[in-house]
């Protein structure tokens, strides 16, 4: 008697050509270009008025007494669609705590000019500041 075993092998066919790793590209997203002047610019809007810190100038006798003769910091200002700062956030501040509360009290009433948004959009910059009693 014969026993006749049988093999079954599976395999995976396409009838399209697997591309060469040369020949896959990644895809690039490419937008139309509008004429429409809702696009709006990756800009940072200008600022209204001098940069002023009226808070900061009240403490110069202050420091100068205290032998500071320089004291930088870096800041980060948000601005809202109306242009009125929104946020001030001292990154590196001053080392200084009565100069740090006037810097950001200064910063938050300066004023830059309106920008096209969402109420909700708000832009941000760093500031490097350094502070001459």
């Amino acid at each position: 008697m014969r026993f006749y075993m049988l093999a079954l092998l599976a395999a995976c066919s396409t009838t399209h050509l697997i591309p060469e790793t040369t020949d896959v590209h990644t895809p690039t997203l490419r937008l139309p270009a509008a004429a429409s002047t809702d696009v709006l610019e990756p800009a940072f809007p200008a600022r209204l008025g001098e940069p002023r810190l009226p808070s900061a100038d009240l403490l110069r006798v202050a420091l100068r007494g205290e032998g500071i003769e320089r004291a930088s910091a870096n800041v980060r200002v948000c601005v809202a669609p109306s242009g009125a700062v929104t946020e001030v956030t001292l990154v590196s501040p001053t080392g200084v705590a009565t100069l740090d509360a006037a810097i950001a009290r200064d910063l938050a009433q300066w004023s830059y000019e309106p920008y096209r948004a969402p109420s909700t959009v708000r832009v941000c910059v760093p500031v490097a500041m350094t502070y001459l009693p």
